[in-house]
C-alpha cells in the first residue's frame, strides 16, 4: 500500500501528470462469483479473508481515487502468473510450481477433486501489457487477465503417470521427504497447503471482454495454457533463469 501511494505521488508531481500502468491482481476479489472489469470493488472488502487480499484491495482503491482526481491510469488484474511458454523459466517460489515439484520429488500425486491450475504465461502477459501501455491512443481501462478455462489438476496429475495416494498420506510423505532433504520450501508447502488450497478450488468467472477486445485491436490473442503448457513444469527450464521472471 505504501509503495503504491509513493508511485501515485510521483505520477501526480509536476505540471503534467504521468500516465500510470498499475498491475493489481484478481486477489482484490474474494472468489466464488462473477467479477466484471470495472471500478466497483467496494462491496467485496467485507468478504476478503486474508491480509494479501486486504492490502491489494486498499492499494487498488487508492489508484481509483487518483483516477477520480484526473490521473490517467490503466489497471491490470492478472491471476496466477505462470512460467515462460517456450523456455519453461519459472518463479520457483510460486505455490503451483512448488506443488508440481513436490509431486515429482515424492514420486506421488495427491488424490483430489475440484483442484484447478490457472496460469497465464509470463511471456504473453508482459508482451500484452507493454503493447497496451505503448498505445498512446488507448482510453483508460481496467483489465481482468485470468486464464479461462483453468486446467483440472486431475488431468495434469494423470499425465505425470505417478502413483495416486490419499491427500493426507501425500502430505505426510511430502513432510518426511522435505525434512530428510532439508528442503524448507516444500516443508512450508506441506504445512500451508490448507491455506492456499482455496486458490486451486477457485471457480470464479472473471469477465474480460475489455481485455480481449483490446488484444484483438492490437493483433494479439490469448495463448493455449492447458495440459501441454503445464507439462513444462515437469521438465527442467532452459534458457532464462527462473529469477529473471519471478
Amino acid at each position: 500500500v505504501g509503495g503504491t501511494l509513493e508511485v501515485l505521488k510521483f505520477c501526480a508531481a509536476g505540471e503534467k501528470a504521468r500516465t500510470l500502468h498499475y498491475i493489481s491482481t484478481n486477489g482484490v476479489f474474494p472468489g466464488g462469483d462473477t467479477y466484471p472489469e470495472n471500478r466497483e470493488i467496494d462491496s467485496y472488502l467485507e468478504d476478503l479473508s486474508n491480509g494479501y487480499g486486504h492490502s491489494k484491495w486498499v492499494a487498488e482503491k487508492l489508484v481509483w481515487q487518483a483516477i477520480e482526481r484526473g490521473l490517467p491510469t490503466t489497471i491490470y488484474r492478472p491471476g496466477n502468473v505462470g512460467h515462460h511458454s517456450q523456455s519453461g523459466a519459472r518463479n520457483s517460489n510460486d505455490f503451483q510450481t512448488l506443488l508440481v515439484r513436490a509431486c515429482l520429488c515424492v514420486g506421488q500425486v495427491p488424490q483430489t477433486e475440484g483442484w484447478y491450475f490457472e496460469m497465464t504465461p509470463v511471456d504473453f502477459l508482459t508482451n500484452a501489457i507493454v503493447t497496451i501501455a505503448s498505445d498512446s491512443s488507448r482510453n483508460e481501462s481496467v483489465f481482468n487477465i485470468v486464464q479461462s478455462p483453468p486446467t483440472p489438476a486431475q488431468s495434469f496429475f494423470e499425465a505425470l503417470r505417478l502413483p495416486v495416494v490419499a491427500r493426507e498420506e501425500w502430505l505426510e510423505n511430502l513432510t518426511v521427504w522435505a525434512r530428510n532433504h532439508d528442503d524448507s520450501q516444500l516443508e512450508v508447502l506441506a504445512r500451508s497447503l490448507s491455506d492456499v488450497e482455496g486458490y486451486l478450488r477457485d471457480t470464479s468467472v472473471y469477465r474480460s471482454e475489455q481485455f480481449d477486445s483490446t488484444l484483438q485491436a492490437h493483433g494479439l490473442s490469448r495463448p493455449e495454457a492447458g495440459l501441454d503448457y503445464l507439462q513444462l513444469l515437469a521438465a527442467e527450464p532452459v534458457g532464462l533463469s527462473a529469477r529473471v521472471v519471478s
